[in-house]
């Protein structure tokens, strides 16, 4: 930006410098918005990029809609548009650390084409973030030990966990308004976690198919299991999330709204309109180990 001769009053000059750095520094700071598209399972959910706190990316959909999506549930963040779309030798790289769905390491992919594997650290800084008027930067761990950290804008994507290859860039997804529709697989439910985004977006009265499998230890006692339906001694608690269920079974809830029971139900009428959580019912969810393994089938809207 140039910047004009003033030959005002003294204030004038400063209030006029003012309104230039004010306009540099805003310039500056909308340039680093950027669109992400972020890859839960095969939904796809497209926003602004704002932050990532406490292993929780903070995705801007629109003005009034922030969703939170936990890290763990991510597959891949592709900062990119079709046109660089992933090749299958990426894919390809990414897929070739996997143990049972996830990574041993993740796979970072700069837009120079350069690949480095390793693992995210950390996105600090940027418009929507803590830090706003800083750059936002990836921290990435390298898995020869270097710690490195690039621009944001630099980077194309970073895969977190196996993904399937989707052909060339004219068939990938555009970017565009989230696609919730279709199936999210192998969504990880911890025992000791109370609440997990599945990122999906559902609306009242919708029926929801969920497949659960696995196992949750509610204490260090032995016996003290429960399967997607609940405790297999068939225990109850007053202080736990639904009183009336089974400790350990699977609920849900839409936003923060009321919790309801799933268990092994396998399809379940939405009773309203909003994001769907996952959780396990219990009293305490410190001792808690194991998981459940929830695929959700949704019909295409």
């Amino acid at each position: 930006m140039a910047l004009i001769p003033f030959s005002g009053s003294s204030h004038l000059r400063v209030a006029a410098f003012a309104l230039v750095l004010l306009a540099l520094v805003t310039g500056a700071a909308e340039a680093q918005r950027q669109r992400v598209g972020i890859h839960v399972g095969t939904a796809i959910l497209a926003g602004e990029f704002e932050d990532l706190q406490s292993d929780t990316i903070y995705l801007r959909v629109s003005l009034h809609d922030q969703r939170r999506i936990p890290l763990g549930n991510v597959f891949m963040m592709d900062f990119t548009d079709e046109r660089l779309a992933p090749t299958r030798e990426e894919v390809a790289e990414a897929n070739d650390g996997q143990t049972g769905g996830a990574l041993r390491w993740h796979l970072l992919v700069l837009r120079s084409g350069e690949r480095v594997k390793g693992r995210l650290l950390a996105i600090e800084g940027g418009p929507g973030s803590a830090k706003t008027q800083d750059l936002r930067i990836v921290t990435f761990g390298g898995a020869d030990g270097h710690i490195r950290q690039y621009e944001a804008t630099d980077v194309a994507r970073v895969y977190m966990r196996v993904i399937q290859f989707r052909g060339d860039a004219s068939s990938q997804p555009a970017p565009g308004p989230a696609r919730d529709a279709g199936i999210v697989t192998a969504l990880p439910l911890g025992g000791d976690v109370r609440w997990v985004s599945t990122a999906l977006m559902v609306r009242q009265g919708e029926p929801v198919e969920f497949l659960v499998k696995g196992e949750v230890q509610l204490s260090r006692e032995r016996n003290d299991l429960a399967g997607p339906a609940g405790s297999l001694l068939g225990e109850r608690s007053s202080r736990a999330t639904m009183p009336d269920e089974l400790l350990g079974a699977l609920i849900g809830r839409i936003g923060s709204g009321e919790p309801f029971g799933i268990g092994n139900q396998s399809r379940i009428v939405m009773p309203e309109s909003g994001e769907l959580f996952l959780g396990v019912n219990d009293d305490d969810h410190a001792d808690n180990t194991g998981r459940f393994t929830v695929v959700i089938t949704r019909q295409p809207q």
